[in-house]
């Protein structure tokens, strides 16, 4: 189990418990939501408390791979603020 602190409007667990929990852990894949691709800022997440897991998720995994909703991915959420989940590879 992850534990940590779960964002209820969002369902998603939170804090260093829940990245410590995904340190012992191995997976082919991850697959991860972000709020938009981007070729300069890269992938990016409208909640920056979200990021560490995110980045233990992929760490804890072999491949990864991103659902953007097609709106992020067009650039119509260009203006909306969101810090840096990854770069892209």
């Amino acid at each position: 189990m992850a534990g940590g602190v779960l964002l209820d409007t969002v369902y998603t667990l939170v804090g260093p418990a829940t990245v410590a929990a995904f340190s012992g852990l191995h997976a082919d894949w991850s697959f991860l939501g972000a709020e938009g691709v981007d070729a300069v800022a890269g992938i990016t997440n409208i909640n920056v408390i979200e990021i560490p897991i995110k980045h233990a998720m992929m760490e804890a995994a072999a491949h990864d791979g991103v659902l953007s909703p097609t709106e992020a991915s067009s650039g119509s959420w260009r203006w909306r603020p969101c810090a840096q989940s990854a770069t892209l590879t």
